[in-house]
């Protein structure tokens, strides 16, 4: 009758419906896999019965099949959405060269999420997994971050070794380097809200010309930025690369610097971002003298524990001759690291190098970074534990405060899919 009528055929309905199930299958069957979820009840209770497609398969299965899907549902009883049945929650199981790709090389920015969670650093990396943002009526974070670091990369370029002292010529050149990184990325149509957060780029970077100029009186004159590099393997057991902002040298002096620019809605101090008080038989603890204001030692110690090795990893490739611009910065010159912060308050605009960074955080910093490399070689479930605390900012930011055991199955992290 429905054929008669020109309307959709069981039939039809059917095919169209398998066709859909194969082409799923089908994408999936050189690699990852297909979770089918077959409900045995409505919203209101009543009983469902499952799709005639899941039956289409050998007779040898068929059986297996049936009592698969008449089965009792593993948890007849509600349970509170916080508490997630074994069976049910996340298996962390990577692919076996995605794993491997871990061990082949790592960044400064891949050490720091070792160094706050282990078990995020396994998600991240190894199973590449990534929140998924979308509807944003603005430019995401890293994407604002980027128009300050464009603008301040061509700046940069334009002036190596210049000393450019003059404070509305550097206000110039601001404007017009952000205004030509803007069409560059955006091209003549550019969106309103790019048009808005362009703008407050501009007042970060204007309020920074005060402090850019005073750098340039004071001696110092940029020598590289965005300069890459790559700490070889046989270093520290992996080879570590990325990439320097900005590297200055002070003519009066001859000392160097090396800056990472921060666009968070605080200002940043390299001490308090790269460590935190440390405990007895704590992992990725140093004991470092302790110092007075003036940076004299004390006689005693403290232990202090490593959530981050950014600056100290720029160091040791800037001192390694690992700069691919060639740069060398010779071992007995000082080498100062720190931040150039472009915060919202243009008050708290303000270079910030780290106070009192001496050769013993050196040496322990880059034993740190051997541990790391050495812990994530070995590989296995005990490499890749969720640490106490957790991450700040964790992958799945809607489990934020629950501990990762009752959602994932720990006990297979750094595990490979067979």
């Amino acid at each position: 009758l429905r054929d008669a009528a020109g309307l959709t055929t069981n039939a039809e309905t059917f095919a169209a419906a398998a066709f859909t199930f194969e082409q799923l299958w089908q994408r999936r069957a050189a690699h990852g896999w297909l979770d089918v979820i077959v409900p045995q009840t409505d919203a209101d209770a009543n009983p469902l019965r499952p799709s005639r497609l899941l039956f289409q398969t050998t007779d040898e299965t068929l059986v297996q099949r049936v009592k698969i899907l008449f089965n009792e549902a593993p948890d007849n009883e509600a349970q509170p959405y916080w508490q997630i049945p074994d069976q049910h929650k996340f298996v962390p199981l990577a692919k076996a060269e995605d794993a491997k790709k871990i061990k082949d090389k790592i960044s400064p920015s891949a050490i720091r999420a070792y160094l706050v969670d282990p078990a995020e650093f396994w998600l991240k990396r190894a199973l590449k997994m990534n929140e998924v943002g979308f509807n944003f009526i603005e430019l995401a974070p890293y994407a604002f971050g980027n128009l300050i670091h464009g603008t301040l990369e061509r700046f940069g370029k334009a002036n190596l070794g210049k000393a450019l002292s003059n404070r509305t010529e550097i206000e110039k050149q601001f404007q017009a380097f952000l205004d030509e990184y803007i069409q560059d990325t955006f091209g003549k149509s550019v969106p309103p809200s790019v048009r808005l957060q362009k703008e407050v780029a501009r007042a970060r970077l204007l309020a920074f010309a005060e402090q850019q100029a005073k750098l340039y009186n004071d001696g110092w004159v940029i020598q590289s930025v965005e300069d890459a590099f790559e700490i070889p393997k046989e270093v520290k057991g992996m080879m570590i690369n990325g990439k320097c902002d900005r590297i200055d040298q002070n003519l009066n002096t001859g000392k160097w610097r090396i800056f990472d620019y921060k666009t968070s809605g605080k200002a940043k101090k390299p001490v308090l971002t790269h460590t935190t008080k440390g405990a007895v038989n704590q992992a990725f603890c140093s004991e470092v003298p302790k110092r007075n204001r003036s940076g004299e030692p004390t006689g005693d110690s403290k232990l202090i524990r490593w959530t981050d090795l950014q600056l100290p990893i720029y160091h040791l490739a800037a001192t390694s001759q690992c700069l691919k611009s060639g740069l060398v910065i010779p071992k007995d010159q000082k080498l100062d690291i720190g931040y150039i912060n472009l915060p919202p308050e243009s008050s708290s605009t303000l270079v910030s190098p780290w106070n009192h960074y001496h050769e013993d955080y050196q040496v322990e910093a880059e034993l740190q970074m051997k541990a790391v490399i050495d812990r994530i070689l070995q590989g296995g479930t005990d490499a890749f534990q969720p640490s106490e605390g957790g991450s700040k900012n964790p992958l799945l930011k809607s489990l934020h405060g629950r501990p990762m055991k009752s959602y994932l199955n720990i006990e297979q992290l750094g595990g490979i899919r067979s």
